[in-house]
């Protein structure tokens, strides 16, 4: 139960984090805002103040932005510390998914991300899906990239008993 009170503080604390804050240490004061009474303030990461999406395996905590993947240990939940980044650009990026067994993060992009200036209604081309190696979370690579009709979010789902996994993507 503590793990799940952390996850949702670092969620909380990831989406209100006020614009004007940096610091290079996890804050000790919780961000503004309402805080659950089921959830106990640990700690916050105001360099990701714009996160996107985060997922996690066992004590690394995965984070999408606008602007890359940031992997981070949360071993001391009170001391978040970056482990590595992996600068992209990947806007609109909404869902992180991970395969566990795999050690692989899958981000995805919506349509929109790949038009500039907006483009209205059916004009969006594609989404996609990228493929992130996290085996080694300082040195985080791309080991795959595809172009799906949608692209929103994605869902890892593994094939129990066998050496299969599917990627469901919707729109």
């Amino acid at each position: 139960m503590k793990i799940r009170g952390f996850i949702l503080a670092m969620i909380a604390a990831l989406l209100v984090l006020p614009q004007g804050a940096v610091a290079t240490e996890a804050a000790a004061a919780p961000p503004p805002g309402d805080i659950s009474d089921n959830v106990e303030f640990i700690a916050n990461i105001p360099e990701m103040r714009a996160a996107i999406s985060i997922n996690f395996i066992g004590e690394t905590m995965f984070v999408s932005t606008a602007h890359g993947v940031y992997a981070y240990s949360i071993a001391d939940p009170s001391a978040p510390s970056l482990m590595g980044a992996l600068p992209m650009y990947i806007w609109e990026n909404e869902d992180v998914d991970i395969d566990v067994e795999r050690n692989l993060l899958f981000i995805s992009r919506d349509p929109r991300g790949f038009t500039s200036p907006a483009t209205p209604g059916a004009a969006f081309p594609y989404g996609a899906v990228h493929v992130i190696d996290v085996s080694i979370p300082h040195a985080m690579v791309q080991v795959g990239f595809f172009t799906v009709p949608a692209g929103h979010t994605s869902t890892c789902v593994m094939t129990a008993g066998l050496d299969t996994s599917m990627m469901w993507t919707a729109p």
